[in-house]
C-alpha cells in the first residue's frame, strides 16, 4: 500500500501538512516478528495433541495453520502484529474460538484454550482479554496502541517526544537533546535527520537508546543515541519500549529499544488527511520572555572582571561597552514526509513480501541573535527495507531482509561577506560571532538480516546474523579551515588583540591553507547469535541465548585514498612521558582507527512464569551482557586534521615568545579557504609527526581500545485486574564496567 505522507510549510512560524497517498492494497502484513502460542486441554486439564489451529487476521483475512505437538503445544510465529481470531478443532470435541486477540510487535500471545466433549459443528466462544500479561519472555516491555498513538497530545506531532515517556520504566521529559542541532535538527517534529530525545529507561542514558522502524535500526553512525527516522503518527500501529530486552536477536544496545510498526496494508484503500500548525502567535510566554531583561557594562568593569594580558587600550572606562540581552526565537521548520508499504502474501501464505519506503525533508532553521548569521540548513532521509520470508516446513522457515538509511544535510554559506570573516569568541560575551558553512555530510548504512526459525517440541530455536555496514562522509573543509580567535574581553576585541589563534588548517604536503579536507569513515559490524526459547512446562518459559559482537577496528578514516595518522602514546613510565614521547601513526594499512579488533560475547538469559497458568498473573526477568555501539564522532572530531596531511596551528598569547605579529587576524579575500595560516610556519615534519616550531592540535584513541560493557537485571510481577487493566512493578538494576 502507499501510506501517509506529511508536509510542513512555513506559515507565521511552523506549519505542517499531512498528504495521504492511496494505491492498491495487497491482502497482507509485514514485519513478521510477532507469534502465538497455546497448550490445548479438555475440561480436565488433558492435553489434547493434534488439534489443528486456525488464525486468521481479521483486516486481511490471512489464515494460518497449525497443528499441536504431543503434549498439545501449538506454536505460529513470524506473525505481523494486529487482531486475530483464532479457532481450535479436534476430533470429539467442540470448536473453540477466541476473537479480538491482539498481538503485539515482536511479542508472542499465549491463549488458554479449554476444550469441551462434542460435535466439531458446535462452538464455544471466548472473549479476548485484553489487559494481557507477559507470559512468554524476560523482557520488560510496554506497547502503546495506535489508539494511544493517535488520541494522546503530542508535542510537535512527534511520537518519541511525547508519547515514549508514557510506558512504565521510562522516565526523561522527551524533548529534543544530543541531535545535530547546528545541522538543521532542531525542534520536536517528525522531519529531522539527526535528532535525539529525552528517554531514559531503567537508569540508562540516552546514548544507549536504540530506535528501529519495522525491524530496521533507524540510529544515527555519527552520534549516539540518536536516530535517522521520526515515523509520523498517522503512518505508525504501535510503538513498543523495552528497558530491559534479553533475547540474543534484539538489543544490541543496553539503553531503551524502541520499535515502531507502521500501519499494514488492509483490503480497502484507505489514507489520512490532517495539518498541524504553530507559531509564535500562538505560544503562551513567561514574564521573562516578554520582558526582555538587560545587563551594562562599562570598560572599567569589563577590564576589572577579565583582565587581559595586553596593555589597557587608551578608551574612556566609563564608556558603556557591553549589553547583553536574552532573546528568545522560533525557527522556521518546513518538512515533508512520505510512505510506501507494500505487502504481500503468495504460495498459501507460506511466503510473504515486505517493502517499506521513507523520504524525509526538513529546511531546518538554526537560530541566533544575529539575523545575519541564522541560516536554514536542509536536511534528507531516506529509509527502504526488503523483507522476505519463506515456509520450509510446519516448523522450519526463513526470514531474510536488507534495508538502507541515507541521512544528509548541509550548512550553507552565510550571506555577503561574512564567509570572509573568521570566528571570534571575545571573553564576557555570551555569543561570539562564527560560521562554518558551507559544508556537507552524508551518512550510508546499510543491513542485512538472515534469521532461520526452527520448532522442534517445545523449543523454538533462532539462529541468525545481522551485517551493518556504515559510511560517514563529511566535506567539512570550509568550517575547519576558518580559523578561530579568542580574546580576554570585548575591549581587546575593539582594538584587535587576540590571546588565542586556532586554525586555519595548513596543508603540510603542498603548503598554505588546506583546499580539501573531505573524511570519509567506514564501520563494519556484525553479530551472529543464537536464540532458543524454551517451553519447560506449562507455567514457565525459558529464554536462553548467545550473541557474538564484532565491532572490527572500529573504524577506518582517510582523506580521499590517503588513511590519516593518529597520535600514538610512546614509552614511559606515566602518562605525561608517554605524551611526551608519543608521534603520528598509521594503524594498519588502511587508517583503522585502533589496533586490537573489537569482540565479545553477549549472553542472555531470560523467563516467564505463568503464576496460575490462566494469564492473569506473571513473574518474569532475566539478565543479560550488552556491548554499546560508539557513534563515530567519539573518535573522529578530535582527528580530522592530524598531521602529517595536515596541521592545525595554535598560537597563544601566554606561551614564551609569542607577539601579536605571530597571529594572522584577517578577513579573507575568497572565503573559508581563503585565510592565511599564522606568519612563519615552516612546513617541516618533526620526528613525532607534528611541525618545526608550531604548536599544533592532534588526536588519536588508545591503540588498544576496549569496548564498553554493560550487565543489566530485571525482575517484573504483573497482575492483569481486567477492563484493560494491568498493575506491575518492576526492579531494573544494571552494572556498567570496561574490561
Amino acid at each position: 500500500m502507499l501510506e501517509t505522507g506529511r508536509k510542513p510549510h512555513h506559515g507565521g512560524r511552523r506549519l505542517w501538512l499531512v498528504v495521504a497517498f492511496l494505491a492498491a492494497v495487497l491482502p497482507a502484513s509485514a514485519q513478521y516478528s510477532s507469534g502465538v502460542q497455546a497448550t490445548i486441554v479438555d475440561q480436565n486439564g488433558a492435553v489434547i495433541p493434534s488439534a489443528q489451529v486456525i488464525l486468521t487476521n481479521e483486516e486481511t483475512h490471512v489464515q494460518q495453520t497449525a497443528v499441536a505437538n504431543s503434549q498439545g503445544l501449538v506454536q505460529i510465529t513470524h506473525l505481523p502484529p494486529g487482531r486475530y481470531d483464532l479457532t481450535v478443532i479436534a476430533a470429539g470435541f467442540s470448536n473453540w474460538q477466541q476473537n479480538g486477540i491482539d498481538i503485539e510487535g515482536t511479542d508472542v500471545r499465549t491463549v488458554y484454550p479449554k476444550l469441551k466433549p462434542g460435535a466439531t459443528q458446535s462452538t464455544v466462544e471466548v472473549d479476548a482479554n485484553a489487559s494481557s500479561v507477559e507470559t512468554t519472555s524476560g523482557t520488560v516491555s510496554r506497547v502503546l496502541e495506535q489508539q494511544t498513538v493517535q488520541h494522546a497530545p503530542l508535542v510537535g506531532e512527534n511520537l518519541y517526544a511525547s508519547v515514549a515517556t508514557l510506558a512504565p520504566g521510562v522516565t526523561g521529559l522527551g524533548g529534543s537533546f544530543g541531535g545535530a542541532g547546528s545541522s538543521g535538527s532542531q525542534g520536536t517534529n517528525s522531519f529531522n535527520a539527526e535528532p535525539g530525545f529525552q528517554i531514559i529507561g531503567a537508569g540508562q542514558r540516552q546514548e544507549a537508546n536504540e530506535y528501529q522502524v519495522d525491524g530496521t535500526s533507524v540510529n544515527g553512525n555519527s552520534r549516539d543515541g540518536i536516530t535517522n527516522l521520526t515515523p509520523e503518527p498517522d503512518s505508525v500501529a504501535q510503538m513498543k519500549l523495552s528497558t530491559d530486552t534479553f533475547s540474543a536477536d534484539k538489543g544490541r544496545q543496553s539503553g531503551t529499544l524502541i520499535e515502531v510498526f507502521t500501519k499494514p496494508g488492509t483490503n480497502q484503500f484507505h489514507g489520512t488527511l490532517s495539518e498541524f500548525y504553530t507559531g509564535s502567535g500562538l505560544t503562551a510566554r513567561t514574564e521573562f520572555q516578554t520582558k526582555v531583561p538587560r545587563y551594562i557594562q562599562t570598560v572599567s568593569q569589563i577590564e576589572q572582571a577579565l583582565v587581559s594580558p595586553y596593555t589597557p587600550p587608551d578608551i574612556p572606562g566609563d564608556l558603556i561597552a557591553m549589553g547583553n540581552v536574552s532573546i528568545n526565537q522560533s525557527p522556521v521548520n518546513n518538512g515533508f514526509q512520505g510512505h510506501v508499504r507494500i505487502d504481500h502474501n503468495f504460495h498459501s501464505g507460506n511466503d510473504k513480501f515486505f517493502y517499506s519506503l521513507f523520504r524525509n525533508t526538513t529546511q531546518g532553521g538554526v537560530a541566533s541573535a544575529r539575523p545575519n548569521t541564522a541560516y536554514v540548513s536542509p536536511n534528507a532521509t531516506w529509509y527502504h527495507k526488503i523483507d522476505y520470508v519463506h515456509t520450509f516446513s510446519a516448523t522450519l522457515l526463513n526470514e531474510a531482509s536488507m534495508s538502507y538509511v541515507r541521512a544528509d544535510g548541509n550548512q550553507p554559506a552565510a550571506p555577503g561577506d561574512l564567509p570572509n570573516l573568521p570566528n571570534a569568541y571575545p571573553g564576557g560575551l555570551g555569543t561570539g560571532f562564527s560560521s562554518w558553512g558551507p559544508s556537507g555530510w552524508v551518512h550510508n548504512n546499510w543491513n542485512w538480516h538472515d534469521v532461520l526459525t526452527y520448532v522442534k517440541n517445545n523449543h523454538s530455536i533462532r539462529v541468525g546474523i545481522d551485517v551493518d555496514r556504515q559510511q560517514d562522509l563529511d566535506n567539512f573543509t570550509a568550517g575547519l579551515d576558518r580559523p578561530t580567535f579568542s580574546f580576554a574581553n570585548i575591549v581587546d576585541f575593539a582594538v584587535d588583540h587576540p590571546t588565542v589563534q586556532s586554525g586555519p588548517i595548513v596543508d603540510v604536503q603542498g603548503g598554505g591553507t588546506a583546499q580539501s579536507l573531505y573524511s570519509r569513515v567506514l564501520m563494519l559490524q556484525t553479530a551472529p547469535y543464537v536464540q532458543d526459547d524454551w517451553k519447560a512446562t506449562k507455567n514457565l518459559t525459558l529464554n536462553v541465548g548467545l550473541r557474538f559482537d564484532y565491532f572490527g577496528h572500529l573504524g577506518t578514516v582517510t582523506y580521499g585514498p590517503n588513511p590519516l595518522a593518529l597520535f600514538t602514546p610512546g614509552s614511559g613510565a606515566g602518562q605525561e612521558e608517554q605524551i611526551a614521547n608519543g608521534s603520528m601513526q598509521v594503524r594498519g594499512s588502511n587508517g583503522q582507527v585502533v589496533d586490537n579488533a573489537l569482540w565479545r560475547f553477549a549472553p542472555r538469559v531470560g523467563f516467564a512464569y505463568d503464576v496460575f497458568g490462566n494469564g492473569t498473573t506473571s513473574i518474569h526477568g532475566g539478565w543479560g551482557l550488552y556491548n554499546n555501539k560508539l557513534g563515530d564522532l567519539a573518535y573522529v572530531d578530535g582527528i580530522r586534521t592530524n598531521p602529517p596531511q595536515f596541521a592545525d596551528p595554535n598560537i597563544s598569547i601566554y606561551n614564551a615568545g609569542t607577539t601579536p605579529a605571530n597571529f594572522s587576524y584577517e578577513a579573507s579575500a575568497s572565503g573559508p579557504t581563503g585565510f592565511a595560516p599564522p606568519p612563519g610556519i615552516k612546513y617541516e615534519v618533526d620526528p613525532h609527526g607534528g611541525l618545526v616550531g608550531t604548536r599544533i592540535g592532534v588526536g588519536g584513541p588508545q591503540p588498544q581500545f576496549v569496548l564498553p560493557l554493560v550487565q543489566n537485571w530485571a525482575l517484573s510481577i504483573q497482575r492483569s485486574l481486567g477492563n484493560s487493566v494491568v498493575i506491575e512493578a518492576e526492579s531494573t538494576p544494571l552494572f556498567s564496567d570496561r574490561f
